[in-house]
Formats: structure tokens, C-alpha cells, sequence
């Protein structure tokens, strides 16, 4: 009756298989971040994957850990980047603009080289006046850069090497975009007339229609690179209509009336409006909409403050978009679900719903224990769930190979094949783990101790042996059948190695000596690995591994990338990766690097959190963890990507070595940083290399590698995005570099640094040989004297006279 109240057969639309929507993770960066400025007015990606931001106080370059900026004293004109965009060249142009959002400067940054200089500094002598520039088209995917001019009205195109002066009759043109024939459309206006014109390649004028005098043309934000123009025209009576192309949009999932209306424009300002084609969505304003105009998310849901402040949208490699606000720059990460979600109340209060405890998989289902709803069977392939019969308040759970249910709860343990009635009995102890052993005897693992279950004869018994007496107050965990047979019982005072009688034949504990000692006691799960390597799960020490030939063991815990040291179990994948479910998310770790990525409720899980005894695998490699509110469940082999390797490019993003007058690091030139070759003084061993994974998917993940080749040859491995190397030996230096993805791909592309050392001239050859022959010299002196006063001695009385 408690399990029918806590769980109507009504909450079965919140409990079943929930939706696999998409997954929106929301990364905010500000000043606190070292962004110029918290208001930020453009965005744009460059070739090699930086994100550039322009705000009200200068250029920033994101990597996706820190960010670095220019400002009026690296070259910036103005103090300020309205705009941005991205020539055939590679190289970023910085707009200012005034109140009228005219140009009043452009400014050239080359990424390469990171230096900053005028348009017709960069460029000149241009074909045309700078100071006529009025309008710059939106970013084009073929990277053409489109100028308007006034005084006269000239359209003006540089695909990278050369610019395309077309002088047009009127007195002033304002780009909007292109269409696919490589035609530039925009405004032409001749005194009190304007129009909607589309210029040739020729420089010729096509007239798309005319516009009532004193019509206001603006732009909308939009990350939008393909062909097209989107604007809005307000005319002096301020009735507002917006465009796309040549065409008058009524509904575009916009806030807008039908129809034309005087004084009504509930936008204010131009909106922001970009297709995110690879996932067929689309952003408007700071929300997200499906195909068919469904909203999907709401970032001012979460921050309400930017609602009608966006003021530039980007589109990176990976189709997120990116928003630049008068309140921070977003990033927002829309994931594929990759996780199911089974017995999982997303109301659930607290966060806290089904509390999973004893998993087991048997016959293409998969059965679960909870703590206060009682037992499930579960139909993975919808993840529709139904009810068994018994004890609302069960730990563990066991299905033998004859289909029968077995799980134990307070005091009790009860069994059944679904269907059957349902048989318990009673035992002095709460039952955490059962195994059901060859005839009909079953293990039963509780918190005192292990007991053997006759069911035949409704028999339990304790499991006692006099060497080991500290078994019947061990908290037993796992019972699993070895290879060989025996049974193995892994709980808080280790592991017990029985027969089936529960005779115990070997212990590993830390109190033992030689091959049996453990390095850690309390243990929630044991794996044996293809190898013969036991990997121990913990209560507090994180991952074990163990070799039970030699005794050696490593541990693996928050170091090694894991959100705390609470680890429930591992489980091998085909890629020889172990997954963790933990108390702060499922861990994949990596047994060759040693590494780890972390997964959490951002991604799909059900919770955070997950519990001891709640996972079980498939015969085809699913996994089933888990935690407070039902199960989350996945196929690792959905985690790789096509090529198996890391798609974004690693880049060496500063090149530092210390000034022992200045007393700082100090950047290298720029030929150093493109050659990535050093040449160092004695003075200047210490250096201070960055570099970036340009992946700002889970950029938490991201994990790096390097080696020194002549002084290490192993890896080390961290996750902060620079080394710094102090006194390094003289002579020549090859240092490496590699990353790992947030899917946990490694780059094959390394970095590869030159770092040459000078040798200091105490301790240089010609020091040396200076310093011998000196020494020889003072060797020979006393010799030399000597043979001069022999000399001396020899000469007749006449030489002195």
C-alpha cells in the first residue's frame, strides 16, 4: 500500500522513457573571465577556430579557457569594436561606429602574427577615400568584405587581394547581403529617394522597389553567413516591416503583427534572427526554435536581463551559437542526447525521486531494486517500467540464470519469477547483495556479515569462520563467481575469496602482507579486466587498480580528473575505457593515459548522483546506472565520433620566456612564433608556453599532454592550458604537445616547440679551454722560475760586471 501511494499508476507519463530532447548548456563569460568588457557588440570565428569578440572596450580573442585583448594602445584606432568580419585573407577587420552606426574607423588585426594596423596601413594606397565608408555588408561565407560609400554612392568589393570599386549614381549605398548569383543587395539612396537594389558583378543596378522617403533601413543581428539580406525598414510614420531578401516577412516566429501597424514595433532595436542549420533550428532573439517555430529553449529564462540585448550572434564550427550581450558573451551548447532516462521524474522535488539501488540484466530486461518503491521491470527499448510485487523497501538485487527475482531489503529477503507469487523470509539483517549459487543455495551480503539461504528448506544460516571473525561484521557488497569458481565477496573489510560451503580461502585486506595486501579496505565493486588487473572501486579513495600476480597497485582519484573520490563500480567498454558512475556525475576513464571526462546532469543524466549496487551492463555493452531519481542509460560506442580523433586544431597560443631585467615573462617575437623555434641565454632558461584545443564543446573536458624528448619521455598530463619550464639545461629542446576532446578523442596533430639553450660561458668548451690553458699556465710558472734562476746561477762572475 506505502509503494501504491508513493507511486500511482498515474505517474507512469512522468516516469516512462523520458523525451530525448536536446540539451542546452549555457556558458557565460564576463570580465571575472578576462573578457574587455562585459558589453559586447560583434562576434566572429576565425580560420583556425578562435572566437573573436568586439566590445565597448576593444578586440578580445576567446580560446576556451582565457581570453586576450587589444585595446587603443596595441593599435586599435577607436576604443571601441562595433563590428567585425573576416577577409579572404584570414585576417579580422575591427569597425567602430557612430551613434548613426556609420564607420568611423577600420582597423586589421593578423592573426598570425597578432598585429594590429589601419586599413590603409594594411592595404594602401586604396582605389578609393576611407573617409567615405559608411557601411560594411554582414560576414559572407566566401569571405568577400563588402563596403558602402557616400559622397558619391559606391559599392566596393575586396575578395583579398584586390578592391572593386563601382561608382553608382546616387549619394550614398548601404550593403545588407548577397544573393547566389554573387549580386550585392542593398540601399541606394539619391537625396530624398531610396531604394532596395541589387548590384552586378559589372557594377550594374537592378531595382527591387522603392522606398517611402525618410524610411529608416537597418540591418538585423544575425549570424546568418549564407546568401540573403535580412533588415527592417521603419518609415517616418513609424510603421515597421521586416525583410528577408527582397520579400516582407509577417511571421518568422517574430513578436510582430500581421499586418502593417503605426508606432507598434515591440522589438525596439534590430533582432537578432539566425538559422542554426545544423541542428534545423533557429535562434531569435535569445531563444531557440525548432523547424516549425516550436520554442525549444529560453536563455532569459535563466538571465532575464538580455532579453531584447543581443546585440551579435555567431555560428561556430560545431553549430552552436554564440551570443554577444550587453551582459556577457553566451555560448550555448546544444548536445545530442546520448543518454537515456528510465523511472525518472523530472518534477521529482528536490531532485530526489526513485532511489535506485540493487540492477540486474537478464533476458533483454532489465530489473532494478529501490529503497522505497519497491522492484521494476524495465523494457529498455522504451523504457516503459512495471511494478513487481513485495517489499516497497529493498537494497539488492539478483536474477539467476532461471529467471527467478531475488532481493533482499530490511530484515527480509523475498524472491519470484514475475508472474509468481512471491515467497520471503525474514533474516536479522538488512540485504544488500545476493548471488544464487549451483543447486539451490543463495549468498545473501548484509551489513553484518554473509549468510547462505536454503529456500528449499526455508533455512538461512550465517556464514562464520573462525580465522576471519571480523567477516560477520563486514558490510558485504558485490558477490560474484569467479572464473575458477570460487566465490568472491568485496565489501568494507575487503575481499573474501570462499567455496561454496563459505569457507574462506584467501582475504585481501590492508592489513595482509606480500600479494594479499590491499592498499584500501572499504570497497564498494571489484573488476577483473581482460588482463587479469582487479580495478577497485572505493568508498573515499576513488580507483584501484591492483595486480593480484605482483600486489602492485596505483590509485586514481580527484588528480586524475574525477569529481570526488566516491566510485561505485567500473565497467570496461570496447575501447578498453571504464566507466564510473560516482557521487558527482559517470566518469569515463581512460587506462591508457590515466585521464578521465566527466559526465553530468548537462549532458542527459538523470542526477548527479548515483548509488552502490545501481548498475548493471547488457550482453551488447549498455550500461545502467542508478542514482536518486531513476536510471540513466547509454551505448559507449555512441560516444565516438566517425574518425576517431579530435576535430578542432590545437594551437600554440602564447610563446613567453623570463626577462631577468624586467622580472616578468615577456612574449617572444614574432618570428620565434612562427617558426616555433627558441633561442635562449643563460639568462632566459625559464619559459612559458600556452596553447588551446579550439573545441568549446565541454571545454571542461579537454585534457593536454606533453614531453620533453632528451629530458622525459613520458607523458605528463594535465588540464591547464600552458607549462611553464624553468632553468632549463643547456642545448637543444624538442617539446610536444597533444590533446584530448571532450569525447575523449586524442589530436594526431602534435605541437611540436624548438627550445635551443645557449650554453653559459663558464661552462661552454671555449670556457673550458680557456680555463685549462690558464691553468696551465699557472702550472708551468713555478717551472719557468726555476729555470731562470738555474739559468741565472750559471752565468760567469764577467756577466755581472
Amino acid at each position: 500500500m506505502l509503494r501504491r501511494l508513493a507511486l500511482p499508476s498515474a505517474i507512469a507519463a512522468q516516469l516512462l522513457h523520458a523525451a530525448q530532447d536536446p540539451r542546452f548548456v549555457v556558458s557565460r563569460y564576463g570580465p571575472e573571465h578576462g573578457l574587455s568588457n562585459r558589453h559586447v557588440l560583434s562576434l566572429v570565428q576565425d580560420r583556425v577556430g578562435f572566437i573573436f569578440a568586439g566590445t565597448v572596450s576593444g578586440l578580445d580573442r576567446f580560446d576556451g579557457h582565457g581570453f586576450r585583448n587589444w585595446s587603443v594602445a596595441d593599435g586599435l584606432s577607436q576604443g571601441r569594436v562595433d563590428q567585425l568580419r573576416r577577409d579572404a585573407q584570414g585576417r579580422i577587420w575591427a569597425i567602430a561606429t557612430d551613434d548613426d552606426e556609420d564607420v568611423i574607423s577600420i582597423d586589421v588585426l593578423d592573426p598570425a602574427h597578432c598585429r594590429m594596423m589601419p586599413l590603409t596601413d594594411r592595404y594602401g594606397p586604396l582605389p578609393f577615400d576611407p573617409s567615405t565608408i559608411k557601411r560594411i555588408a554582414p560576414q559572407r561565407d566566401d569571405e568577400v568584405i563588402v563596403l558602402g560609400a557616400a559622397g558619391p554612392a559606391q559599392c566596393i568589393r575586396f575578395d583579398g587581394t584586390r578592391f572593386l570599386v563601382h561608382r553608382l549614381s546616387g549619394d550614398r549605398f548601404d550593403p545588407l547581403g548577397h544573393d547566389r548569383a554573387g549580386h550585392v543587395i542593398g540601399c541606394l539612396i539619391s537625396g530624398s529617394e531610396q531604394s532596395i537594389v541589387r548590384i552586378g558583378a559589372d557594377g550594374s543596378v537592378h531595382t527591387a522597389f522603392k522606398l517611402p522617403a525618410g524610411t529608416k533601413v537597418e540591418a538585423l543581428v544575425t549570424g546568418r553567413t549564407g546568401v540573403g539580406a535580412q533588415y527592417r525598414c521603419v518609415a517616418g510614420d513609424g510603421s515597421v516591416l521586416y525583410y528577408d531578401t527582397y520579400s516582407e516577412v509577417s511571421s518568422m516566429g517574430l513578436p510582430l503583427p500581421a499586418a502593417r501597424s503605426v508606432g507598434v514595433d515591440p522589438v525596439h532595436r534590430p533582432l537578432n534572427v539566425t538559422p542554426l542549420l545544423a541542428h534545423e533550428m533557429q535562434v531569435l532573439d535569445a531563444r531557440i526554435l525548432d523547424g516549425s517555430g516550436a520554442e525549444l529553449f529560453d536563455l532569459t529564462s535563466r538571465y532575464p536581463e538580455v532579453k531584447q540585448r543581443v546585440k551579435a550572434c555567431w555560428v561556430d564550427r560545431a553549430g552552436d551559437p554564440w551570443l554577444g550581450t550587453e551582459f556577457g558573451l553566451f555560448r550555448i551548447d546544444i548536445r545530442g542526447d546520448r543518454f537515456t532516462r528510465m523511472v525518472h521524474d523530472r518534477e521529482a522535488v528536490g531532485g530526489v525521486g526513485v532511489l535506485c539501488r540493487g540492477m540486474n540484466w537478464h533476458d533483454g530486461r532489465l530489473y532494478m531494486a529501490s529503497e522505497w518503491h519497491g522492484a521494476f521491470s524495465i523494457d529498455p527499448t522504451d523504457g516503459t517500467s512495471a511494478p513487481m510485487e513485495g517489499s516497497p523497501y529493498l537494497f539488492g538485487l539478483h536474477v539467476s540464470e532461471d529467471g527467478i527475482v531475488w532481493r533482499g531489503g530490511r530484515g527480509t529477503v523475498e524472491w519470484n519469477k514475475p508472474g509468481d507469487p512471491v515467497r520471503s523470509m525474514p533474516v536479522d539483517d538488512n540485504i544488500w547483495s545476493l548471488l544464487r549459487l549451483e543447486g539451490d543455495a543463495v549468498f545473501l551480503g548484509g551489513l553484518k556479515g554473509l549468510w547462505r539461504l536454503d529456500p528449499r528448506r526455508s533455512t538461512i544460516v550465517k556464514v562464520q569462520d573462525a580465522a576471519y571473525p571480523e567477516l560477520d561484521h563486514a558490510h558485504i557488497l558485490q558477490l560474484r563467481r569467479m572464473a575458477d569458481g570460487r566465490i568472491e565477496a568485496v565489501g568494507s573489510k575487503g575481499i573474501y575469496r570462499l567455496d561454496a560451503t563459505g569457507r574462506v580461502l584467501q582475504r585481501l585486506w590492508a592489513g595482509s602482507s606480500g600479494k594479499d595486501r590491499l592498499p584500501f579496505d572499504d570497497l564498494h565493486h571489484a573488476y577483473t579486466d581482460r588482463e587479469g588487473l582487479l580495478w577497485l572501486s572505493t568508498r573515499g579513495a576513488g580507483l584501484i587498480r591492483f595486480d593480484p600476480r605482483t600486489g602492485a597497485h596505483q590509485q586514481f582519484a580527484m588528480r586524475n580528473g574525477f569529481p570526488n573520490n566516491m566510485v561505485y563500480a567500473a565497467y570496461e567498454d570496447e575501447l578498453k575505457q571504464l566507466w564510473l558512475p560516482t557521487d558527482g556525475g559517470i566518469v569515463r576513464f581512460d587506462k591508457q593515459s590515466r585521464q578521465s571526462t566527466v559526465f553530468t546532469a548537462d549532458d542527459g543524466l538523470t542526477s548527479d548522483e548515483f548509488n552502490r549496487l545501481a548498475h548493471a551492463q547488457a550482453p551488447d555493452g549498455r550500461l545502467f546506472f542508478g542514482g536518486l531519481n531513476g536510471i540513466t542509460g547509454f551505448r559507449p560506442a555512441e560516444f565516438r565520433i566517425a574518425d576517431g580523433e579530435a576535430r578542432f586544431p590545437l594551437v600554440l597560443t602564447s610563446l613567453q620566456h623570463y626577462d631577468a631585467e624586467q622580472a616578468t615573462y615577456v612574449d617572444a617575437d614574432q618570428g620565434v612564433r612562427a617558426e616555433r623555434e627558441m633561442r635562449l641565454n643563460a639568462r632566459q632558461r625559464s619559459v612559458r608556453i600556452g596553447f588551446a584545443l579550439l573545441s568549446f564543446e565541454g571545454s571542461g573536458r579537454i585534457t593536454y599532454a606533453w614531453r620533453i624528448h632528451g629530458l622525459s619521455g613520458e607523458w605528463a598530463y594535465q588540464e591547464e592550458p600552458y607549462i611553464r619550464l624553468d632553468r632549463l639545461p643547456a642545448g637543444d629542446h624538442r617539446l610536444q604537445v597533444k590533446a584530448r576532446d571532450a569525447n575523449g578523442y586524442w589530436t594526431q596533430q602534435e605541437l611540436q616547440v624548438t627550445i635551443s639553450v645557449d650554453v653559459p660561458l663558464l661552462e661552454s668548451r671555449i670556457a673550458w679551454a680557456a680555463g685549462g690553458a690558464a691553468c696551465a699556465a699557472l702550472a708551468a710558472l713555478p717551472f719557468l722560475f726555476a729555470t731562470r734562476r738555474r739559468r741565472v746561477a750559471r752565468r760567469p762572475l764577467s756577466a755581472w760586471s
